[in-house]
């Protein structure tokens, strides 16, 4: 669940609407200089599923230690291992693609979460995560006709040149920015200024895409890969006080009684000579 703060009041988006969000601004993803991802329905697909698994937690949302609702980066590694699997999970009816790029997603989330100060037992908790998918990622490229005897790093392909590992790249790439982009354009403040790595068309350089606010509702994406000048899409939320609650229960009661509202947000190229 995304926590936005709005003055005396906390706009909660779950991450099932998030992740629908994402879905939608990679069916617009392509123009002159972009070429959209390869296989496309496979890759709208796994974008719109990344966080599938969420969907547990949106049904019973928590507090976190100040007694206010949990924003989605205050999990434990516990409550986002579990997540993480789900996601993974509700996918197995998915193509292989599919179900390899939701994997690709959330064993990348589990690298970062390691590289943060954690106990014995998280860590343990990690690695057995991270053993798990790259077994089901040894199966999942078998089915895909890709290779497994080649050197790979949190699932892709250390040496470059290899067309179809530079494809699953490339589309992971994609799915990362419209990942980081819909939380952007969620959160209160941008959580990640930049994406990296994403190659415009095969034989070209990567560029790196950056991501910026310049109004609560507008966000600002540069180079655009987008094919309209600006997109404005619809996002769905409920609005509690910006107070602690004293219990789960009475802050999940006074969630689900809040009627579901929708706004607007705005996403839009940088303007000739600043944004």
């Amino acid at each position: 669940m995304i926590r936005r703060t709005d003055n005396d009041t906390f706009v909660l988006i779950t991450q099932m609407e998030h992740a629908r969000l994402s879905g939608v601004l990679a069916e617009h993803f392509g123009n002159e200089r972009w070429k959209p991802p390869d296989p496309l329905p496979d890759v709208i697909r796994a974008v719109a599923m990344h966080d599938a698994g969420w969907h547990l937690h949106d049904a019973a949302p928590t507090l976190n230690s100040r007694k206010i609702p949990r924003d989605v980066f205050e999990g434990p590694v516990s409550m986002m291992v579990r997540l993480w699997s789900a996601s993974v999970e509700r996918a197995a009816e998915e193509s292989p693609y599919v179900q390899l790029l939701i994997s690709l997603h959330v064993l990348g989330l589990s690298a970062y979460a390691a590289c943060r100060p954690r106990s014995r037992r998280e860590l343990f908790e990690l690695n057995r995560f991270q053993h798990n998918e790259c077994e089901r990622q040894v199966e999942l490229r078998r089915k895909l006709g890709l290779s497994i005897d080649i050197p790979l790093y949190l699932g892709l392909a250390v040496a470059r040149g290899i067309e179809a590992e530079e494809r699953l790249r490339r589309n992971h790439c994609i799915m990362q920015l419209m990942d980081r982009l819909s939380l952007a354009m969620c959160c209160t403040d941008v959580p990640s200024s930049a994406v990296e790595g994403l190659v415009p068309a095969a034989g070209q350089e990567p560029q790196t895409l950056s991501i910026s606010r310049t109004a609560p509702t507008v966000t600002v994406v540069d180079p655009w890969p987008f094919r309209e000048e600006s997109l404005t899409l619809p996002v769905q939320y409920r609005a509690v006080p910006a107070t602690p609650f004293a219990s789960a229960a009475e802050f999940r009661r006074c969630f689900a009684a809040a009627p579901v509202q929708t706004m607007l947000l705005t996403v839009r190229r940088a303007q000739a000579g600043g944004q």
